[in-house]
């Protein structure tokens, strides 16, 4: 169903700026996109809030969703670790593992005889955008991600002091077992000098271990996307649907969970909107600002 929106804010706007989540938000299975929720972020640029994306994804493999949205303000990536430009890319802040971290981590992955992805921060277009480990099997889900995805990735087992510096994610794909041991065991480890979440990857019935630099986390990108626009935090929404989103949307002065969202996602959340195939994003954005969805 379309709609047409008739903006009708009763007062002013509280708020300043709106982040949305990409994957199973704004963006759902197969990356279909709907019409309803980008006219709706549309209609909240014409409200006066600054509106931008907030995703797990690094820019290159994001550009292709949000190029249409024409959002002129910087967007966090890579779960926190990055701003960039939305419209060209341009590294705007970058926050990589420590060399000490990243080699223990590595070396660590290694003995246990995993096979990390590491995500690297572009400085150059031809840069690689992932380094995988070339002595253990590629896991299939990861294989397909870079398939669907179109994203370039150097297989090796030497990282160069460049890579090494450039290393905004450690990801690793596991069965959900050995993941929660494996999780148990690095916190130990590391104590205070990672961060990490687990995401099911259904398709493959595995899980999926990020680790990032301490404090890296969604809500860590948008504190620092509000200091650089001179925003208080108090004034920001989110939207979001899955773990990753959780610290945005607790700590947001006003946030949505989608409606697909697990419970304990749901329960971080200020409200619950609708699914991603109901315009979930167009009607969390109805409810703040007290716009009218009319049927057309």
């Amino acid at each position: 169903m379309a709609f047409t929106w008739w903006l009708t804010v009763s007062e002013t706007n509280r708020f300043k700026l709106l982040m949305c989540d990409l994957d199973g938000t704004l963006v759902g299975k197969g990356h279909v996109k709907n019409h309803a929720d980008r006219q709706a972020l549309a209609g909240a640029l014409e409200s006066g809030l600054l509106v931008s994306i907030c995703t797990g994804r690094s820019w290159r493999e994001s550009y292709h969703l949000i190029a249409d949205l024409q959002l002129n303000i910087p967007g966090v990536f890579s779960n926190g670790a990055e701003l960039n430009s939305i419209a060209t890319g341009e590294s705007i802040a970058a926050h990589p593992f420590s060399t000490d971290v990243i080699r223990e981590l590595l070396s660590l992955c290694r003995a246990w005889k995993l096979n990390p992805i590491i995500l690297l921060h572009q400085r150059a277009a031809d840069d690689p955008l992932y380094v995988v480990d070339d002595l253990i099997k590629l896991h299939p889900a990861t294989a397909d991600w870079f398939r669907r995805n179109g994203v370039s990735n150097l297989i090796t087992n030497q990282l160069d002091d460049a890579m090494l510096q450039s290393c905004l994610r450690v990801g690793l794909v596991m069965d959900s077992p050995s993941a929660a041991d494996f999780t148990q065991r690095m916190e130990s480890h590391f104590e205070n000098q990672i961060s990490f979440h687990l995401l099911r990857a259904l398709h493959f019935d595995t899980t999926i271990v990020e680790i990032f630099s301490h404090g890296v986390d969604k809500w860590s990108g948008i504190l620092r996307l509000c200091d650089r626009l001179e925003i208080d935090p108090q004034d920001v929404v989110t939207i979001g649907d899955d773990v990753n989103d959780i610290p945005m949307l607790l700590n947001a002065r006003m946030s949505y969970a989608m409606g697909s969202a697990p419970a304990h996602v749901r329960s971080s959340a200020k409200k619950t909107t609708l699914e991603h195939s109901q315009n979930g994003v167009a009607a969390a954005i109805a409810d703040l600002l007290g716009a009218e969805p009319m049927a057309g």
